[in-house]
């Protein structure tokens, strides 16, 4: 027997509006999938979730979407039965645009019976891939293109690099015993200690997750690699002897 619920009950319901289709959901149906958009929306107070939305409609309680609500459907039924299912009066690649948005990986939870009529050109189009994976990740955050975009800039496979000339520079197999410092040197190597710094700042500013990046493993070598050059410059401001400083670099 069904219980008698008040749908205006937001503790209970999410109410969506996409395309002028109206769509209602139990929030404990949502949160079963433990995936996508809608089960962060449904986590989330009020004021939080009116910025992902196009409007909010404060009549019917709903949270609009401009979207087409015939491609939501396979949004809807996915949280229903936890399979996606592909009609074959939608174009693939718009489904897929439309499982982009809501933040769901469609070759995680394809439906067998929907895979025996895709051929294999359709099939490399649903595998998901790192950069769609990104895209979600940044796609709802404030300023997310411009974040995903520093990201990737910032994210270039160099860092290995930079971590072995840090090795180099400071085994003892590559050091001469006597030699005269060039000013030269110093320079460089100040103005590029500084760039190191500044790209570690700007990548926790624009990460999506700066407590998860903070603890990878190669970030975590960044900053001890450039901790005790932060130090040497933050002490010599303070016009305090650095020398000491070049035994623990």
């Amino acid at each position: 027997m069904g219980l008698i619920i008040d749908s205006n009950n937001a503790d209970v319901f999410l109410r969506l509006n996409i395309g002028g289709t109206h769509f209602l959901i139990r929030n404990e149906t949502v949160l079963n999938r433990k995936t996508g958009l809608l089960s962060l929306i449904v986590r989330w107070p009020h004021e939080k979730r009116i910025p992902l939305a196009d409007a909010y409609l404060e009549n019917t309680k709903e949270y609009y979407f401009e979207r087409s609500a015939s491609l939501f459907n396979v949004i809807y039924q996915f949280y229903l039965t936890g399979s996606i299912h592909l009609p074959e009066n939608l174009c693939l690649k718009d489904v897929l645009n439309e499982l982009d948005y809501w933040c769901i990986a469609p070759d995680k939870y394809l439906a067998e019976c929907c895979c025996f009529g895709i051929n294999t050109d359709q099939l490399d189009l649903i595998k998901s891939n790192p950069e769609m994976d990104q895209v979600n990740h940044f796609k709802h955050l404030r300023f997310g293109e411009y974040r995903l975009q520093i990201w990737n800039l910032i994210e270039v496979p160099s860092r290995s690099g930079r971590f072995v000339n840090h090795c180099v520079e400071n085994s003892s197999d590559f050091h001469v015993v006597e030699t005269e410092p060039l000013p030269i040197f110093e320079r460089l190597e100040f103005i590029c200690i500084v760039w190191f710094i500044f790209e570690y700042v700007l990548k926790m500013a624009v990460s999506y997750d700066r407590l998860k990046t903070f603890f990878q493993l190669l970030n975590i070598i960044d900053l001890l690699a450039i901790l005790p050059f932060t130090i040497e410059i933050a002490l010599s401001l303070f016009e305090f002897n650095t020398r000491n400083m070049r035994d623990l670099k």
